[in-house]
């Protein structure tokens, strides 16, 4: 990652003479701010992307965790009746 950085602070002179001219990075930021707001919402969208993967996989870990406690449950509740199955659970899941 530091040969990446050194590269692009090698280079970033010559990019921006060509990108940008003899303006600065502000001036051309007003000039096409149409294109700066749909950057920024881009990069807003994929934040919360990311975000939501993250919690995503949690939850998931969660699940998986719950169905392995549930799966442990005695085959004999079947014979329960409906209270006592949702009694079961309910002390599972506390």
């Amino acid at each position: 990652m530091s040969f990446t950085i050194k590269a692009l602070l090698l280079v970033w002179p010559f990019l921006k003479r060509a990108l940008f001219g003899d303006r600065t990075i502000k001036e051309v930021v007003l000039a096409n701010i149409h294109i700066t707001v749909v950057n920024v919402c881009l990069i807003v969208t994929f934040l919360a992307f990311m975000n939501v993967v993250i919690e995503l996989s949690v939850v998931k870990s969660e699940n998986r965790q719950l169905r392995a406690e549930l799966s442990r449950v005695p085959v004999a509740i079947k014979d329960l009746t409906l209270e006592e199955r949702r009694k079961v659970i309910r002390e599972i899941l506390k």
